[in-house]
């Protein structure tokens, strides 16, 4: 592709640059999400649309001319939206890698591709070959113009958009050649949605990597191209999921085959009905549908909300019993068959006339046969035009213009396609039967105590070819059991011969969860306990050395929790350093850590200890802790929700301004400052207050706010403000107790809705509300140094405080309260002067650190205060 005309006046049609014209259109909806641990941040139309154009701009600046190349290696986010999209508006040609892409894949990549500039995430990659190099999350943008139409460049749709390259550990990756017409084509069947979608709002969440195929078209190119909503999000626990699904009122779900496995596991083992059963064993004596139906309804639309209804599931063969599964909980359920070399869209199995277990019928616009042999082979306008830079690859791959998949299927009744492996992986046994491993990994997946399997060939003790199955067995699950119990459901050729069972958490797997066959092969066959009867692979509990050698944030952490769960108690006994100077972890780390704990250990720890003092705790401390040898605290009551439900905030409008008003004029003449610093204030944001005296100071700061940015205020508490409540004493009257009940359930939550957290910090169960709340429309005011009368004058930001404005990526407004310790509450007490003055926000982006929030935010509230400015 050669230098093309510059400042074109219109896109041309079939390119992502048509795509990204059509932003603007959708306005303010929000577009492009990213869902931490806590909080989600989002970007509307309009603001992807200028960093689409500010990242064109950067590429210009940089002299990367059209046709050149771009190396992409960062997590799944609205930045890797904006530089996928950006790099089309300037005709570069995106490679992106996987996210847990070694350094060594990293490098081999680029020697072959020779990038002219790096982008990346720092906490995943270094730079390997000293390339120009960018990270993923620029600086604030702190007003800067958006470059005009000059930066783009015309394209045609028969240019490269991207080179994807399959995975690969021993050998240079293969890279998929995928055109802009080849993107366009794919899309072009959901369009007629986009009419829809202008009227109604939907959120898609997005679990498949945007590194691969199917997470570009179902997390980029379908969604943004009709106005749907996207949220990614990096962590696959199932405690985590169902939180953002829930939470965040997820319509959809794009996800790969295993995410669902692992939904499902979790939503069975789920207590349902007075008998205290898990949903699994409660569904094994129903065998009415109706029945099960109703059943799997009510408890899944109870722990992933009324909203979601559609699943979008592909990459890889789902068993039937899981579609069986989603199916009678009454999800709309896509499934299709796809490859790289197709971009993602193969067939699809219609959700409300498919058959189970299959892969459905050709899209449109592909054209389709079948070989002799169950060879799938398709051509269309969504077909690869070919490999790069590998000529011989290209011509084994096509034959007579049609691109050869390497799949078999078969056709069943009702002429639907059925999925039956790969070619490569067949095993021909010594016998000269062909086995194929889906078929006998399918059977395996049906058993009790199977977790997950590999099926491949291995040479038995008389040379020949037989089955060999690794398994993944839940504990206390006897393989040999196993074993025999499927062979007796095989046929005779397919019956397993050996078998090894596999010791570690999980199979390696790339980036769309499937297992990494190679790997585990290799693995097995160095196993020198393997025999005909079976083998077990030797495993060890990660050492503190494991830790600080993993690059990878994610993975330490979870190899941190491994070591606090499983390293023997005497062996963590000689280490009595804090876990954060143990480790080098952040405060985000340690809430992250104690989340990933509380998923392993299948308890709510939160209520054991708060990630603040979690940082000082060493781990044979945290360990007792877990094993019940230290006593937690009492469990939280959680605050009442009524007040979030839409009756309630148009009857909270109509009363709200006339009793806090009225309450305020009572006591307080209020002065008000600062005001001239929310002019370009939009909610949500962050209130932090501080001087906190009393109750009123909520209603002073609510009055002393502009009308447009009052509607939808709440409240941040300590769990000490309702302590009357809370913890109760034998001593308290009745009618304390009865008048703390009141305010907790009525009286509070009719004025604000609010969240608690307990005084020793932030719990993550209250910034997980918190954060809720926030993406719904809310803005908190917070009190960072709490009562002035429990404690000392400034006092330092609690972490709580940045963690929330990093992850849902809200401005922080500071705000100053004086005078207000004179208000007198006695009935006839004179009215005195209050103050509230608001001071310049801190704007938050994606580049900026816990600390640096923390210190500017301190320096802000100096400067309220008259004192000098922190250094």
């Amino acid at each position: 592709m050669g230098n093309k005309k510059l400042n074109k006046s219109r896109p041309a049609p079939g390119t992502l640059q048509a795509i990204v014209e059509r932003f603007p259109s959708f306005g303010r909806r929000r577009a492009v999400g990213y869902r931490g641990e806590f909080g989600l941040r989002w970007w509307s139309y309009a603001r992807l649309y200028e960093e689409c154009y500010r990242v064109a701009g950067l590429l210009k600046d940089r002299g990367i001319q059209p046709g050149e190349y771009l190396l992409l290696h960062a997590p799944s986010c609205p930045e890797w939206v904006a530089f996928f999209m950006g790099a089309a508006l300037r005709g570069v040609i995106v490679v992106p890698l996987d996210e847990n892409s070694s350094t060594e894949v990293v490098t081999r990549v680029a020697k072959k591709v020779k990038p002219s500039l790096f982008v990346h995430d720092p906490a995943l990659s270094t730079n390997p070959l000293s390339l120009p190099a960018v990270s993923i999350y620029l600086p604030d943008p702190g007003g800067r113009p958006v470059p005009g139409k000059d930066v783009t460049v015309a394209v045609d749709r028969n240019d490269t958009a991207l080179i994807n390259f399959t995975s690969g550990t021993t050998a240079v990756p293969r890279g998929v050649i995928i055109t802009h017409g080849n993107l366009t084509a794919a899309i072009r069947p959901f369009q007629a949605w986009r009419y829809l979608l202008r009227l109604l709002s939907f959120r898609l969440l997005c679990l498949a990597p945007l590194s691969r195929v199917l997470g570009l078209m179902l997390g980029i190119c379908v969604p943004l191209s009709i106005g749907l909503s996207v949220i990614y999000t990096r962590s696959i626990q199932p405690k985590h999921l169902v939180r953002v699904i829930h939470d965040n009122q997820i319509t959809l779900l794009a996800t790969v085959p295993k995410v669902l496995q692992i939904l499902s596991s979790h939503l069975r083992k789920q207590t349902v009905g007075h008998e205290g059963r898990a949903l699994g064993q409660r569904l094994n004596g129903v065998r009415l549908w109706l029945f099960r139906r109703h059943i799997l309804f009510r408890l899944t639309r109870k722990l992933l909300g009324y909203p979601f209804s559609v699943i979008l599931v592909g990459g890889a063969v789902l068993p039937v019993e899981e579609e069986r599964f989603w199916r009678d909980a009454g999800y709309v359920f896509v499934q299709g068959y796809g490859l790289t070399e197709i971009t993602a869209f193969g067939t699809v199995n219609p959700p409300l006339f498919g058959s189970l277990g299959a892969i459905g019928k050709p899209a449109p616009h592909l054209d389709m046969r079948i070989a002799a042999d169950g060879e799938v082979l398709m051509r269309g306008p969504t077909v690869t035009p070919g490999y790069f830079q590998d000529e011989v690859a290209n011509t084994e791959a096509f034959v007579d213009g049609y691109f050869r998949t390497g799949d078999l299927v078969q056709y069943r009744a009702g002429k639907r396609l059925y999925f039956r492996g790969r070619k490569k992986e067949m095993i021909v046994t010594g016998a000269g039967d062909n086995v194929f491993p889906g078929e006998v990994e399918s059977v395996l997946g049906g058993l009790q105590g199977v977790r997950d399997s590999v099926v491949f060939g291995a040479h038995g003790r008389d040379g020949a070819e037989e089955v060999h199955a690794t398994l993944l067995l839940v504990p206390g699950a006897n393989a040999d059991e196993v074993i025999a119990s499927a062979n007796t459901r095989l046929e005779p050729h397919q019956r397993i011969g050996n078998w090894t069972v596999w010791p570690e958490p999980d199979f390696p797997r790339g980036a769309l969860l499937k297992p990494q066959r190679k790997e585990i092969a290799e693995r097995v066959r160095r196993c020198d306990e393997h025999d005909s009867h079976g083998a077990t692979i030797a495993s060890s509990v990660p050492t503190v050395d494991d830790v600080s050698q993993e690059a990878d944030r994610n993975r330490r952490l979870q190899l941190i929790a491994q070591f606090l769960l499983h390293t023997p108690l005497e062996e963590l006994a000689g280490a009595r350093r804090g876990l954060a100077e143990q480790f080098g972890l952040s405060s985000l780390d340690m809430a992250e850590l104690l989340i990933l704990l509380e998923d392993q250990r299948g308890a709510v720890l939160d209520n054991i200890v708060s990630f603040g003092a979690l940082e000082q705790m060493d781990a044979c401390t945290l360990r007792e802790a877990l094993t019940g040898g230290t006593q937690g605290a009492a469990a939280t009551k959680p605050p009442p929700t009524w007040s979030e439900s839409a009756p309630a905030r148009l009857l909270g409008h109509v009363y709200r301004d006339a009793l806090i008003h009225s309450w305020l004029y009572l006591r307080s003449r209020l002065r008000v400052s600062g005001v001239q610093h929310l002019a370009d204030i939009e909610p949500p944001f962050i209130l932090a207050a501080v001087h906190h005296e009393h109750a009123i100071d909520v209603f002073a700061l609510y009055c002393a706010l502009p009308a447009r940015l009052r509607r939808k205020l709440m409240v941040v508490s300590s769990d000490w403000a309702f302590r009357e409540y809370l913890d109760p004493q034998p001593q308290h009257r009745l009618s304390r107790r009865v008048l703390a009940r009141c305010a907790f359930h009525i009286g509070v939550p009719a004025l604000f809705p609010f969240t608690m957290v307990p005084r020793s910090g932030a719990s993550a169960h209250g910034l997980m509300q918190t954060c809720r709340l926030i993406d719904r429309g809310h803005s908190p005011i917070i009190f960072p140094e709490r009562f002035r009368n429990t404690g000392s004058e400034n006092n330092p930001i609690q972490p709580g405080l940045a963690l929330m404005a990093l992850q849902c990526q809200v401005p922080v407004v500071p705000a100053r309260l004086c005078d207000n310790e004179r208000i007198d509450f006695r009935p006839r007490a004179r009215r005195v002067a209050t103050g509230v003055t608001f001071g310049q926000p801190v704007r938050v982006f994606p580049a900026m650190t816990q600390q640096a929030l923390i210190k500017t935010l301190e320096r802000r509230i100096a400067e309220l205060r008259g004192a000098e400015a922190l250094p």
